[in-house]
């Protein structure tokens, strides 16, 4: 097996500042190999034109890494994240991932057992033709020991991925979104367009905007926003506004689908629309008893359904209205009456 195409790091530390890393190949880690390392720190770097074969096109990281202040971009891989495969932990600070494309799962950053993006870091323009077209992040040790996965003032917009989650697809993991975090513009052909949550997540956002996601016209993925299954998302501020889905689909603003949780506290929900059913929020799972809907407070509004629910859908779902706004939304387009 042919390891880190620029660079390969096999112990010990290693600090790598104002260098350039480029148009490097190999089976795993394009750009930069690192394994058996106590530390890695890259810094005022660029990481670009790289390709793999298998997994991390620019960067593979199989213990921790720190990026700061650099550009991670126009890598290419063949198997997983083409700009970054990290399985140790990571920190992203001030750090731009762009450009990057992989043919499996993940454009941009794939991360494990913990993660912490921050300081205006931007997640864009990647691709991936699965899931994660900019972030793929991922709760899976044996043992059992997975961290926190943090974004804060950060920006994932402009990513696309032909299977689900076009900004990022989450799995497994304690997840907050905070800051003034930016999931816009992004593109998926399954569930969510903007974020999915797939299995055993608990996150919580405040001060997000989730804005201008889409879902594939030619597909029949759900939740233009934000999806979530056998998961929970609290939401205690910020706004998901001007997600579009296909007319076959359901939840144009969030999607909550069989085990999923939606606890919404404040915030907005506004301006979704295109959706079948459930312009701004769409429950329905398998059972009532495992799939829920809970409004506490905040504002639902101005959202179109084409079919039924323009701001709210519930069907095999628990829904509980504890207080908050339903206000102004429609179930019809504009050319109809009822």
């Amino acid at each position: 097996t042919k390891v880190g195409g620029g660079l390969a790091l096999l112990g010990g530390n290693a600090t790598i500042k104002d260098t350039q890393i480029k148009n490097n190949h190999a089976d795993y880690g394009g750009g930069i190999y690192a394994s058996y390392t106590d530390s890695v720190t890259l810094e005022n770097s660029v990481v670009s034109d790289n390709s793999s074969i298998t997994n991390g096109g620019g960067i593979t990281a199989n213990h921790g890494i720190i990026i700061k202040s650099s550009e991670i971009s126009n890598n290419t891989t063949n198997g997983i994240a083409g700009g970054i495969h990290s399985i140790g932990g990571i920190v992203l600070d001030g750090t731009t991932v762009s450009k990057n494309t992989s043919s499996l799962n993940c454009g941009g950053l794939y991360a494990r057992k913990n993660a912490e993006i921050k300081n205006n870091s931007q997640i864009i323009n990647n691709k991936t033709s699965g899931s994660g077209g900019g972030l793929y992040l991922e709760g899976r040790e044996v043992d059992g020991t997975i961290g926190d996965f943090i974004i804060a003032d950060s920006n994932i917009s402009n990513n696309e991925s032909k299977s689900s989650g076009g900004g990022m697809f989450v799995a497994t993991i304690p997840l907050k979104i905070t800051g003034s975090t930016k999931v816009n513009e992004n593109i998926a052909g399954g569930p969510g367009g903007g974020i999915r949550l797939y299995n055993n997540v608990t996150a919580v956002i405040e001060n997000i905007l989730v804005d201008g996601n889409k879902i594939l016209e030619e597909s029949k993925g759900q939740g233009s926003g934000i999806w979530l299954s056998n998961s929970t998302l609290t939401m205690n501020n910020g706004t998901i506004s001007n997600n579009i889905a296909s007319s076959v689909a359901l939840g144009g603003g969030v999607r909550v689908y069989s085990g999923g949780t939606f606890i919404m506290n404040n915030g907005v929900i506004k301006n979704n629309s295109g959706s079948y059913s459930g312009g701004g929020v769409g429950c329905h799972g398998n059972t009532a008893d495992n799939t829920k809907f809970v409004l506490n407070g905040g504002t639902i509004e101005n959202n179109m359904a084409e079919a039924g629910g323009g701001g709210v859908y519930i069907n095999v779902c628990q829904y509980t209205y504890n207080g908050g706004k339903v206000t102004g939304n429609t179930p019809a387009n504009e050319n109809e009456t009822e």
